[in-house]
């Protein structure tokens, strides 16, 4: 069922709900174990003809809170109270329309507000093959419990997301939101004596958390500040000398109200992924080049990947897991053919038999290449395929896992081990090569692969043919791209925008 007309459906019940709540409403504001703190209410009282000052006073709250929660407010929902306020006033007016009315307001505006808390919004992504569900019947419960108790604090401590990444990211998120605020020109000052730079290191060091942000501290010592300008140097993945070296301070001057939009993305990430059907997943951070397993309790796999270069941008999107292939043989993309193999095999034939290379027809059959006239072809008439025998000189390595995406994209071992070392890992033509892919098969087949099937992949033999194991359960991947996130040490960490998505 649609967002918007489950939110029409429950209008009515939640009416009733409010007008008993105008009547015994009682006092029931808690703690709250997120740290929320209610938006001072400078708004004028309001009649009894129009909107209750109670309700009034919630929605204003609460939704002032929305930038805390890195929840785009488009539609500025704190104006749009104050113009609906203005003109349930109006001379003419019905008092008993704008009642329903007012109720109306109010449910529609508190349940697509949590609605956002909990599920945020869609994913910019070019293909979504994965099951997604809301659960109406929750924020049902929650906006009828809200607008009995008045407790939006409470409302949204039972549907903000609960994972480490989400906790983290909305705390650096508020963190840096407040430096910002009180240093406006925290981004704009002229550094260029050292005492400005200096200065200026230190409030973004603080923004960062890597400085305590105590108003009463005025200096700090040599040793503090080089320690978290060493550990800023690992957030930010940059060679950590623990002083401000010249990319150091190119790198402590990037624009927090940047990071601040970084954050977002990503915390509206988490929100998201509560939407799927089925946890756990694989998380493939294409910005962080990483490969992580999240939701599942049992098992801590994270482990280095290699996506597609700036050039060859791997696209994102979300799929499920079909098969674990072994010795899986590399059909070549025509534009690999073409671009790249054709111009070397017209210069030397022996390019062929050297990387273990085989030229079939259209039906598949295997050809001898030496008969070919190999330069009447060009990328405007070629008619083959190439073909990579298998083995661990195979540019797929001995695994091959497949999803069901439009794509020609999937996940694979590789014959170039070493390139996981890099740390610039952006070098594939858009594939996503894996660092552990035997860990990753025995995590996603569980009892289908076997001690033999590790052992037989392991041996690396040559010209062994393809053997498809399908999966034992569904298991989405999810393919994203996230600038800021929290590793799995539970550390908040900033990657390079390779791909230019962050405008």
């Amino acid at each position: 069922m649609k967002k918007s007309i489950w939110i029409a459906g429950i209008s009515a019940i939640l009416i009733i709900a409010i007008v008993l709540a105008v009547v015994f409403r009682k006092s029931l504001f808690k703690p709250s174990n997120k740290g929320y703190s209610s938006a001072k209410n400078t708004h004028e009282p309001l009649t009894d003809i129009g909107f209750p000052k109670y309700y009034r006073s919630l929605l204003t709250d609460m939704f002032s809170y929305a930038d805390s929660l890195g929840i785009a407010d488009d539609i500025n929902r704190v104006s749009v109270l104050k113009t609906y306020d203005s003109l349930v006033h109006l001379p003419g007016i019905d008092a008993k329309a704008i009642r329903t009315s007012s109720g109306l307001f109010f449910t529609n505006s508190a349940t697509q507000f949590l609605y956002n808390a909990a599920y945020g919004d869609t994913l910019d992504i070019l293909y979504s093959g994965v099951k997604l569900t809301t659960d109406s019947t929750r924020i049902v419960n929650i906006v009828l419990k809200l607008a009995v108790n008045g407790n939006w604090q409470q409302a949204l401590d039972s549907v903000e997301p609960s994972s480490i990444q989400y906790r983290i990211l909305k705390s650096a998120l508020n963190r840096i939101n407040s430096l910002v605020k009180n240093y406006p020109s925290i981004d704009s000052v002229d550094t260029s004596s050292a005492f400005a730079l200096r200065s200026n290191t230190i409030l973004k060091l603080k923004a960062y958390g890597l400085i305590n942000n105590n108003p009463e501290r005025d200096s700090i010592s040599d040793g503090e500040f080089s320690s978290a300008i060493y550990r800023f140097q690992k957030m930010v993945h940059i060679d950590t000398s623990g002083t401000l070296d010249k990319t150091t301070i190119v790198s402590i001057q990037f624009p927090l109200r940047k990071r601040i939009t970084e954050i977002k993305r990503s915390l509206n990430f988490w929100r998201w992924s509560s939407r799927l059907a089925k946890q756990p997943f694989v998380l493939v951070n294409v910005a962080a080049a990483r490969l992580t397993v999240i939701g599942d309790p049992r098992v801590k796999i994270s482990m280095r990947v290699i996506p597609g270069k700036p050039d060859d941008k791997t696209p994102l999107f979300t799929a499920y897991f079909t098969k674990v292939t072994t010795y899986p043989y590399w059909v070549v993309p025509f534009s690999i053919e073409t671009s790249e193999m054709l111009p070397r095999i017209q210069k030397s034939i022996s390019y062929l038999a050297k990387n273990d290379l085989e030229v079939m027809d259209r039906q598949g059959c295997v050809l001898d290449y030496t008969s070919i006239k190999w330069n009447q072809y060009s990328k405007r008439n070629f008619p083959f395929f190439i073909r990579q025998q298998s083995g661990c000189n195979d540019a797929l390595g001995v695994l091959q896992f497949s999803m069901n995406c439009p794509f020609d994209i999937y996940l694979h071992d590789t014959d170039i081990r070493e390139l996981f070392g890099k740390t610039h890992r952006f070098l594939s033509h858009g594939c996503i090569r894996v660092q552990e892919p035997v860990l990753l098969a025995k995590y996603l087949l569980h009892d289908k692969f076997t001690a033999t099937d590790s052992i037989y992949v392991s041996q690396c033999l040559k010209g062994q043919k393809p053997k498809d194991i399908s999966m034992a359960e569904k298991i989405a991947a999810i393919v994203y791209y996230l600038t800021a996130d929290v590793n799995e040490g539970g550390e908040l960490r900033f990657y390079k925008d390779m791909y230019d998505m962050e405008k």
